[in-house]
């Protein structure tokens, strides 16, 4: 009789037992990738204020992070950096 020494490798759980999305993008230089998500049509900031309707994800891109050129992020989303 042989025991199967082997274990499975658990994959990684985020709290509440979810497990955690593998990301799409490798990591670069040690960094993982971030993750932005477009909020719901109708969420809302806070009590007075509802977010934005983007045409484009390069809409939403530009208004999320303004300190970053519309140009860079094109830049980005044509090397396959943001998906």
């Amino acid at each position: 009789m042989s025991i199967n020494k082997t274990a499975k490798q658990e994959e990684p759980r985020r709290k509440g037992g979810k497990k955690k999305k593998q990301s799409p993008v490798p990591m670069r230089d040690g960094v993982s990738a971030s993750r932005v998500w477009l909020p719901k049509l109708g969420d809302t900031k806070n009590s007075s204020e509802t977010y934005g309707q983007w045409a484009t994800m390069l809409d939403f891109m530009s208004d999320r992070f303004p300190f970053i050129s519309r140009e860079l992020h094109t830049q980005r989303m044509n090397q396959g950096l943001v998906v």
